[in-house]
C-alpha cells in the first residue's frame, strides 16, 4: 500500500508490519547548513515499536534516484515497555522539489514487502537558523550520530506538536545560526509564550551571549527552561538571535503542550474553558480520544501535527481545551452546534464504513466521505469476476476547509480482504490525494500480470462480465477507459 507526504511532516501506523505492537513513527525533515555553507537534510524518525524496522530512503528527481540511504530502526535494549525513540539519518541534496520515498519493512523481509510512502518536498536552505526540542543535552565525547559540533544533541521524540510532561519536565533546545564571521558577536533571547492567554512568559527565560567559531558560519548553541511551575497548556517555546547591535537575525518559534501531573488538571479546565460543557460534549478517557481522534478528516495540516501529539498521552483537559479551540476557529457563531452537527456524521460513518479493526472515521472511505461530504455519484462493484470488490465515488466539487476546490474528481476504492469492508483509496485524480496510475491493474492482479513499470492497464481488454472500463465514468468496453 502507498500513502503520501504532505509537506513536510509525515505521521503513520503501519500495522502491517509484523511488529508486536503497530509501528507508530513520525519523519521529520529539518534543512541544515554546514560550515562551508552547503545545505543537507536530517530525518528525524520518531518510534514507536519492540522490533527493528528497515527504513530505504530515496530522494527521486523526474523519476530518477539522486541519492538514497537506509536506517534500521532499533529499538534501544533498555527499552522493554516500547516507549518512543528517536534515530536519524542526513543526506547531502541539492536545493530543488524532490520525491522523497520511505520504504518500511521487517528487518531482513525482502524488498517487494516493504510499505511505501511518498511525495513531494522542496528543500531551498534559505533559512538563518535551525532548532529542535532535545531529550538531552551533553558533551559528545565519542564519535555518533547525534554529534553536533561537539555536543551530543538527541532530539525528542514527538509525534505532532510535542508534549512535556511531568513535574520535572525541561524544555531543551538545540540551535543553530548561519552566516555569522569570525569575530563576530551577539546574543540569544528565549521565553515561553502561553497561547492560550496571548501573554509572554518572560520569566521563565533567560539570555546567552554568542560568539562565532574559528572557520565556520555555523553557530551552535543549547539553551533549556524548566516547566515545574508552568500549568497545563499549549505553549510556544521563542528563540530569538540577536547580533552585537540588537536587531534581529532570526525568531525561532516551537509549539509544545504542557501537562502537569495529575492533580492539576480539573482545575484548569474548569478556569480555563469558556464553556465547561464540552467536558460532556467529548467525554472522558478512551470516549475523549476517539472523539478528538474523529476529528481528523477535517483538520488542517497543523492541526493534525497537533493531534499526532495529543492522542499519545494527552489528559483529558487538554482534550476539552483543543476541542473548543478548534470549533471557536470553524463556526464561532456556536461552537458547540458546529461540532455537534458533526459528530452526526461521524455517528454514520461509523454505522457504514467502520472495521473490526479500525472506527469509521480512521477508513479511507470514512475520512474522505467527512472531509469532502457526501458524494456526487457512485459505482459499487462488490462482485466482479475477474477483480476484487471496489467503489468509484465521483465529485462534482470537492470544497473542504483543509483542501483546495476542486471540480469533477474521482476516488476509487478496493477491498483486497474481500472477507471484511475495509475498502482502501487505490487511486484519485484530487489534489493532495493518493494517485495510482496502475489501479486497474491492481484491481485485476488475480487475473492480469504486468511487469511493465508504464502499463497503466489502459489497454487491457475487460473480462467477461468487468465494469472497470465500462460504467457510468468510463465508457470504454474495450479497455479499462480513462481517470488516470
Amino acid at each position: 500500500m502507498k500513502k503520501s507526504i504532505v509537506l513536510f511532516y509525515l505521521s503513520c501506523i503501519l500495522s502491517g508490519l509484523a511488529t508486536a505492537q503497530p509501528l507508530q513513527v513520525s519523519v521529520q525533515p529539518l534543512e541544515f547548513q554546514s560550515g562551508d555553507g552547503s545545505g543537507y537534510v536530517e530525518f528525524h524518525f520518531s518510534v514507536t515499536s519492540k522490533k527493528s524496522v528497515d527504513v530505504l530512503v530515496l530522494a527521486k528527481k523526474k523519476e530518477q534516484i539522486v541519492a538514497a540511504d537506509r536506517v534500521l530502526l532499533i529499538p534501544p535494549t533498555e527499552n522493554p515497555k516500547g516507549s518512543p525513540f528517536v534515530q536519524m539519518i542526513r543526506m547531502a541534496l541539492d536545493s530543488g522539489l524532490y520525491t522523497m520515498e520511505l520504504r518500511f519493512k521487517n528487518q531482513g523481509a525482502p524488498e517487494d514487502s516493504a510499505q511505501i510512502v511518498s511525495g513531494d518536498m522542496r528543500f531551498s536552505y534559505n533559512l538563518k537558523s535551525q532548532a529542535f526540542f532535545a531529550e538531552s543535552l551533553s558533551a559528545a565525547e565519542l564519535p555518533n550520530t547525534f554529534d553536533r559540533y561537539g555536543i551530543l544533541a538527541i532530539p525528542r521524540a514527538q509525534f505532532g506538536t510535542p508534549l512535556m510532561a511531568g513535574a520535572d519536565a525541561t524544555a531543551l533546545i538545540y540551535s543553530e545560526s548561519y552566516g555569522w564571521k569570525v569575530g563576530d558577536k551577539g546574543f540569544a533571547r528565549y521565553w515561553i509564550r502561553d497561547e492560550q492567554h496571548q501573554t509572554d512568559l518572560t520569566q521563565w527565560g533567560g539570555q546567552s551571549k554568542l560568539k562565532a567559531l574559528e572557520g565556520s558560519t555555523v553557530l551552535p548553541f543549547t539553551c533549556g527552561i524548566s516547566l515545574a511551575s508552568i500549568p497545563s497548556g499549549l505553549y510556544t517555546f521563542r528563540l530569538q538571535i540577536l547580533d552585537e547591535k540588537g536587531d534581529t537575525i532570526d525568531d525561532v518559534r516551537l509549539p509544545f503542550y504542557r501537562i502537569t501531573p495529575e492533580s492539576e488538571g480539573r482545575a484548569l479546565t474548569l478556569a480555563s474553558l469558556r464553556n465547561p460543557r464540552w467536558m460532556e460534549a467529548i467525554g472522558t478517557g478512551a470516549t475523549a480520544q476517539k472523539a478528538i481522534a474523529s476529528h481528523y478528516p477535517i483538520a488542517n495540516q497543523a492541526q493534525r501535527k497537533q493531534l499526532d501529539g495529543l492522542l499519545v498521552e494527552a489528559k483529558d483537559s487538554i482534550l476539552w481545551l483543543w476541542a473548543e479551540s478548534f470549533w471557536i476557529q470553524r463556526t464561532s457563531a456556536d461552537p458547540l452546534a458546529g461540532y455537534t452537527e458533526y459528530k452526526k456524521w461521524v455517528v454514520q460513518v461509523e454505522r457504514e464504513f467502520s472495521t473490526q479493526a479500525m472506527p469509521g472515521y480512521a477508513t479511507d472511505r470514512g475520512r474522505i466521505f467527512l472531509q469532502y461530504g457526501a458524494p456526487t455519484l457512485t459505482e459499487k462493484r462488490p462482485f466482479e469476476n475477474d477483480s476484487y470488490p471496489y467503489e468509484i465515488w465521483q465529485y462534482n466539487t470537492l470544497d473542504a476547509e483543509n483542501a483546495p476546490y476542486q471540480v469533477n474528481k474521482l476516488f476509487i476504492f478496493a477491498n483486497f480482504s474481500v472477507a471484511t469492508r475495509g475498502y482502501e483509496l487505490l487511486h484519485s485524480d484530487a489534489i493532495g490525494e493518493l494517485r495510482n496510475p496502475r489501479w486497474r491493474i491492481m484491481l485485476q492482479k488475480r487475473s492480469y500480470m504486468s511487469n511493465n513499470p508504464d502499463d497503466t492497464g489502459n489497454t487491457q481488454q475487460n473480462g467477461w462480465g468487468s465494469r472497470i472500463g465500462n460504467n457510468i465514468f468510463f465508457n470504454n468496453s474495450s479497455s479499462g477507459g480513462g481517470g488516470n
